[in-house]
């Protein structure tokens, strides 16, 4: 349940990145994406809860990190768009706003594999 998970996951971030680095990709649909991530991610946790009582103690922290990077990229995400920047794509931030989505982006990566070395 949790290998599929993470290997989706992981290759659908790294598509956000490719769009959000080729400007293709608005902040709304990122933020879109980041919601729904969430939502994945918390019924994760929760069946982690439930169903893997064996596995909580390693599974539990790592899966928290990745829930909290996906709030910070959301609260980022959410003051580019309070600002005015709704409808624009990655072209439009400047070099360095970016550069700290992009890095987000890496750290929701680093997050999976981090669960992926965990369950291995």
């Amino acid at each position: 349940m949790i290998t599929p998970f993470v290997v989706a996951s992981r290759e659908k971030i790294l598509k956000w990145l490719n769009r959000f680095m080729d400007r293709t990709m608005t902040l709304q649909e990122l933020l879109q994406e980041v919601r729904n991530m969430q939502t994945r991610v918390k019924f994760l946790v929760d069946s982690v809860r439930f169903y893997n009582e064996s596995q909580q103690d390693y599974l539990i922290p790592v899966l928290k990190t990745l829930e909290y990077r996906l709030e910070v990229l959301e609260e980022k995400i959410l003051q580019r768009i309070a600002v005015g920047v709704n409808g624009m794509n990655s072209e439009e931030l400047d070099a360095a706003q970016r550069k700290d989505m992009e890095q987000n982006l890496y750290y929701l990566v680093e997050s999976l594999d981090m669960i992926k070395y965990t369950i291995a």
